[in-house]
């Protein structure tokens, strides 16, 4: 798995850049934001189970790695409801300007790494596709948030496409000028991160992981928080309506697999 130049972007980068919100364009924020890498690992089921023999490979060779390259955060999740089952999701954090790329060359010196990677690979197969997308944090969550609890929570994931990079980067002042995140926090849904898409499908969109301490305690979490008086005053300012500003959203959820450090 040598990524050393998969994010070297260049020109890629600038030709998508006409395509992202406008918060995340150059001069918008500081440049203390996280890049988010939203990894989907698509499996087939089959008899092999290579499925299995992949997650040991994350477990004892890929997360071990990424701790001694100095990944900020990382989080392994088995997908739990959604589309595209069976899937694993990987969130990797890194910090601010060229941390990225210096991790995956890291990853590509480590020499217990790749002797790893030459064993899962190279014998068909182990996985159907990886589908990625690179956020930027929002600048009123600039990394991502490890939930502090005592036992494994249950996550959800959550899309949210805008018809322009105008109407997303209102949906954005939503979250953080509305107080849209804030009233998660009071409600009970524990912000993991926020994130715009800068490289991906279907831009412009943002992307967030709430956690929760169960899977019952979800559906209570939204309603309290839907059924608020804040936040039918903040639905309700002009310019900030659901037509307005979102177009289409997805959600799954996950549970966190026994080796991630969000979990």
């Amino acid at each position: 798995m040598n990524r050393r130049n998969l994010f070297r972007m260049g020109s890629v980068a600038g030709a998508a850049l006409a395509g992202m919100p406008l918060s995340a364009q150059p001069g918008a924020s500081s440049s203390a934001r996280s890049l988010i890498e939203i990894r989907k690992i698509l499996f087939r089921n089959n008899r092999e189970n290579k499925r299995a023999a992949y997650l040991k490979f994350l477990e004892e060779a890929y997360a071990p790695a990424l701790k001694r390259a100095g990944v900020e955060a990382m989080g392994f999740f088995n997908n739990d409801v959604g589309p595209e089952k069976p899937h694993v999701l990987c969130v990797l954090s890194y910090g601010p300007g060229g941390a990225m790329t210096a991790i995956q060359d890291k990853l590509s010196a480590d020499k217990s790494y790749q002797e790893a990677c030459q064993r899962i690979y190279g014998k068909g197969p182990v996985y159907e596709r990886v589908e990625s997308s690179l956020l930027r944090a929002f600048p009123a969550m600039p990394k991502v948030e490890i939930p502090k609890a005592d036992g494994p929570q249950y996550f959800e994931l959550r899309t949210y496409e805008s018809d322009d990079p105008v109407s997303l980067s209102k949906k954005i002042d939503m979250f953080e000028g509305g107080g849209e995140i804030a009233l998660f926090r009071k409600y009970g849904l524990q912000p993991v991160f926020f994130g715009e898409a800068i490289v991906g499908g279907r831009i412009p969109n943002l992307t967030y992981m709430v956690a929760f301490p169960n899977q019952a305690a979800r559906p209570e979490a939204w309603r309290k928080f839907a059924t608020s008086p804040e936040w039918d005053k903040v639905k309700r300012t002009p310019g900030w309506s659901d037509g307005e500003v979102v177009s289409s959203i997805t959600n799954a959820t996950y549970t966190g697999l026994p080796f991630s450090e969000i979990r």
